[in-house]
């Protein structure tokens, strides 16, 4: 069973991570699979440039420039691979949850009820260099913005762990969404379906009603206390299998196939 993994966690970043960028590559080696290292923290371009079953990936944290250009026109011209860029993890709503205990400024999208100019010009450049943008941490009423500016710069847009208590979609709200354009692609997350597994009820509602070419699963894994990646993706392959008769070939859409176009634009 291979993956490619759009989301997983590693070291350095604001919390202490399970992998090396050195050990996250050969357990995706040794699983003949591919991921993308996110980091809260750092830009991860340059740690996986290196490597041949990882990329990389900027998130527009204050730390990493935050709704910089500039940075990412300077990110692009230091690779040959493709890598992911986030909106904000860390921002204002974030660090409520967290009881504020990030040392990290917030980054917002939005002013006033707008998206920032920044933000317009930033999905822009992913339109351009069809580079995929996530929505991170970002509010719903965000979101339905964004998904706006997307579609009229065809560029690729993730919704990050949509049934997250950020935005915590319903299924219909995402049937609309996938229906605004078809640029858009719907991330599963194997650490909620570990946390929860009502999670993956809704994942499965959301498979089977928009189908496994435009949703795909990712682990957001690297936690100190949870499981390694490719035991994450064991465990849910086996919920899939044991609990919904999810076929082999709609698991080779949601692991494999509809990520690695997600990112590299090819099946």
């Amino acid at each position: 069973m291979k993956f490619f993994d759009l989301h997983i966690h590693s070291e350095p970043d604001i919390y202490k991570r399970k992998y090396s960028v050195d050990s996250l590559n050969k357990e995706l080696y040794d699983n003949n699979s591919f991921g993308v290292y996110k980091s809260h923290s750092i830009t991860t371009i340059s740690n996986t440039n290196n490597f041949n079953n990882l990329f990389g990936s900027v998130v527009l944290n204050s730390t990493q420039g935050g709704l910089s250009l500039e940075t990412l026109y300077n990110m692009i011209q230091s690779t040959k691979k493709p890598f992911i860029i986030w909106l904000p993890t860390i921002n204002k709503i974030f660090l409520n949850i967290k009881n504020n205990k990030i040392n990290m400024s917030p980054v917002e999208i939005s002013e006033n009820g707008k998206i920032k100019d920044e933000i317009k010009s930033i999905i822009k450049f992913c339109g351009e260099n069809n580079l995929p943008i996530a929505t991170g941490h970002s509010k719903k009423d965000e979101i339905f913005k964004v998904i706006k500016i997307c579609k009229e710069e065809n560029a690729k847009l993730i919704i990050t762990h949509p049934f997250y208590r950020l935005t915590n979609f319903s299924i219909n709200e995402l049937t609309f969404i996938s229906e605004l354009y078809e640029n858009i692609y719907f991330e599963c997350c194997i650490l909620m379906g570990l946390d929860n597994f009502d999670s993956i009820k809704k994942d499965i509602q959301l498979i089977n009603t928009i189908g496994s070419k435009r949703v795909f699963v990712s682990s957001d894994l690297g936690q100190i206390n949870n499981c390694k990646v490719s035991e994450g993706y064991r465990w849910y392959k086996n919920q899939l299998v044991n609990c919904f008769g999810i076929d082999d070939n709609i698991i080779n859409d949601l692991f494999y196939y509809t990520p690695k176009k997600i990112l590299l634009g090819e099946n």
